[in-house]
């Protein structure tokens, strides 16, 4: 459980080092090597610290997902000497991005020297470096404790976000919740975060329509983030954390029997402590994988974290018990970014260029580049058939309403 400190507790428990020069990673013949801006990008570079951005943490998290979008936060695009950084945030009240400037100079416990805040797990600089632009950004690290992965993720993209959460006054139903920000120039805090709020609108949506919502956006490479209303951060019994926010990383439904008697509807989560994981059906010591080898067979064709400390799988029955809050940016993107192999020294930069080139010219990138997925601020559409021959039946597909 993380407790919010003021700005003067840090400072005297804390010692600042270059995290340049004091982070080291084991290259493939075991041999240590300074650490790297960027290598492979993957939500397993992320370990959380001692402050409380876990919300922060599950947006960067999940878009490692997609590595050419963080990359793209970054003006600066590899290792610096100097120790000195250009990241690139969103600032959605005055609708541009804002360059800011950081130095990697990362604080240590005084004491025993251990890492406070986020943890570069791998030896890759990005995670803490885009962490203290944050701080930067809303003017202190004390100001990242407790936040809204919609807000990051907007200000990491620029893109489409919103909320669904559970409805209070209709039960099993969802209702969804669009941000909003200060208009007046004049009332705007030094921490952008202190000048937006949500807002309710009419869209509601039942449990087979949220979960169909989730494919849809799944597989249009959208961010979401998954979490349970709580006053303060609580591990529950069953290994889930209230009050903590959780990349969702896939979304997929299995169909098990002949001929397709059942449908088994799995999620993948991540917690950015890189620990702490659900203990029910279909976890990772449970019955439920070697009683269903099809299930298994299918899902591991779609895991790209198997084995990671901190990602489980639950299914969408138990996650709707569990969870009651949906954070969703609708990506637009263009797949076309040079793809750096830092840790190869100048032949990894040389063969990143001709790679990259010819994936430009001989492959999809122009397309990428033109015919990019587009985010909109509107829900996506999720269509049912009379006849389930036809794609979903109408009950499968769910149901949308507008309330009064």
């Amino acid at each position: 459980m993380c407790k919010s400190k003021s700005d003067d507790e840090i400072k005297k428990t804390l010692k600042w080092v270059r995290a340049g020069r004091h982070f080291k990673y084991n290259d493939k013949n075991n041999k240590e090597q300074p650490a790297v801006l960027f290598d492979i990008v993957q939500p397993g570079d992320i370990a959380q610290g001692s402050l409380g951005d876990c919300w922060l943490l599950a947006a960067l998290a999940s878009l490692a997902e997609f590595p050419e979008s963080i990359r793209r936060c970054f003006i600066t695009a590899t290792k610096s000497a100097r120790g000195k950084y250009v990241v690139q945030l969103y600032d959605a009240r005055k609708k541009t991005w804002v360059k800011i400037t950081v130095d990697d100079f990362y604080p240590l416990t005084a004491k025993d020297d251990e890492p406070v805040f986020c943890v570069p797990k791998l030896g890759e600089l990005w995670v803490l470096i885009m962490e203290k632009a944050f701080a930067k950004f809303c003017n202190g690290y004390s100001n990242l404790d407790g936040g809204s992965s919609a807000w990051a993720m907007e200000a990491l993209t620029g893109d489409n976000v919103f909320m669904i959460m559970k409805d209070d006054e209709n039960a099993g139903s969802w209702k969804r919740i669009n941000i909003a920000y200060e208009d007046d120039k004049k009332k705007w805090n030094k921490n952008p975060r202190k000048d937006y709020w949500f807002t309710n609108n009419k869209e509601r949506f039942d449990d087979n329509y949220v979960w169909n919502l989730l494919v849809k956006y799944d597989k249009s490479d959208a961010l979401v983030s998954a979490s349970r209303s709580n006053k303060g951060e609580e591990k529950r019994s069953d290994g889930i954390v209230a009050g903590h926010a959780y990349s969702l990383l896939i979304a997929h439904e299995v169909s098990v029997g002949w001929p397709m008697k059942k449908k088994v509807r799995l999620l993948q989560l991540r917690n950015p402590w890189g620990t702490f994981e659900w203990k029910g059906d279909w976890s990772k010591n449970s019955e439920l994988w070697a009683k269903n080898p099809k299930v298994l067979k299918e899902i591991k064709k779609h895991d790209n974290a198997e084995g990671e400390e901190g990602v489980f799988w639950m299914c969408w029955d138990d996650f709707s018990k569990t969870f009651n809050k949906l954070q969703i940016c609708d990506r637009s993107f263009c797949e076309d970014t040079l793809k750096l192999n830092e840790k190869d020294g100048a032949m990894g930069l040389c063969g990143a260029c001709v790679k990259g080139c010819a994936h430009h010219w001989l492959c999809c990138g122009l397309c990428g580049l033109y015919f990019g997925h587009q985010g909109s601020s509107e829900t996506a559409k999720v269509k049912g058939s009379a006849c389930p021959c036809f794609g979903k039946s109408k009950k499968e597909a769910g149901k949308k309403w507008e309330a009064k």
